[in-house]
């Protein structure tokens, strides 16, 4: 009788197998290794890509903001008119409310890639328009500022044109007044902020020919000048600076601190400062003034 011989290998052949399937530790160390390597790489990546999405996003917002401020200020501008009232005041830029700001040398500097140094200033804007038959009065003015960046505020106040002379010159002269000199802590006077982060808002006047305007100063405002009566610029540079929202947060975060700190922070934001330019041509802008 033939019996059927065992195929299987003997205990220590299946030992030696098992041993040379197995993982060495060496192995698995270099692949956790290995494994930890690229999750770290990934992780750089993907803390890079979030870092650029923000940033972005930050971008975006200030960048929109400002040319939607830039639109408003266009359109209204063309529409600036005289009131060819005596001594009232058709268009007025002052140094802000800002007790920093209203210094003779009020100032604040930021150093460019080139080494250049660019100077902010923060200025409000007072003018009055006309459309139809309702005479407006629109300031732009900034609140809040600390050590050089604040809120742009906007107001708008609306007369109708009487039909009597003297009551419509009343009416046009007491909304000028009152539009210059209410503060903007009164609530009844509707200011809505329109955007946080200005570092700079300022405008110059020039006249038909090119030439650089500066009309009557008044002390009293600080800093600044004013077109009376029958008088207005035919143009207007418009400047301004916006500071991205997460370097507003870190600067107002040192302000509370240290004023010192805060300023030096914002001289090394250049980067992270946008500006905008615009020149406004006012269509009822006088050939001298």
């Amino acid at each position: 009788m033939r019996t059927r011989s065992s195929t299987a290998p003997p205990p220590v052949a299946r030992a030696a197998l098992a041993a040379l399937a197995a993982f060495s530790v060496i192995e698995i160390m270099v692949a956790v290794s290995l494994l930890a390597v690229i999750i770290v790489g990934l992780l750089a990546m993907f803390y890079q890509v979030q870092r650029a999405f923000r940033q972005g996003t930050a971008q975006v917002d200030v960048m929109e903001g400002g040319r939607a401020i830039m639109g408003f200020l266009n359109r209204e501008l063309q529409q600036m008119a005289p009131t060819d009232v005596a001594f009232t005041t058709n268009c007025l830029i002052i140094n802000s409310e800002s007790p920093v700001l209203r210094a003779a040398t009020a100032s604040t500097t930021q150093t460019l890639s080139s080494g250049d140094v660019r100077t902010n200033l923060l200025r409000d804007l007072v003018f009055i328009s006309k459309v139809n038959d309702e005479w407006q009065g629109v300031a732009y003015r900034i609140s809040n500022s600390v050590s050089g960046v604040g809120t742009l505020y906007r107001m708008v106040m609306t007369t109708n044109d009487d039909s009597n002379p003297e009551i419509a010159q009343i009416a046009v002269s007491n909304m000028t007044r009152r539009i210059m000199e209410i503060p903007l802590t009164d609530l009844r006077a509707e200011f809505h902020p329109v955007l946080d982060g200005v570092v700079h808002f300022s405008a110059t006047a020039y006249d038909r020919g090119g030439e650089y305007q500066t009309n009557a100063v008044f002390p009293s405002f600080g800093l600044g000048f004013a077109y009376l009566g029958t008088a207005l610029p035919s143009y207007l540079d418009l400047e301004l600076g916006a500071l991205e929202t997460g370097a507003v947060e870190k600067f107002r975060a040192r302000a509370e601190v240290n004023a010192s700190r805060a300023a030096t922070f914002l001289e090394q934001q250049a980067g992270r400062t946008h500006l905008f330019r615009q020149r406004v041509a006012v269509k009822a802008g006088s050939a001298a003034n």
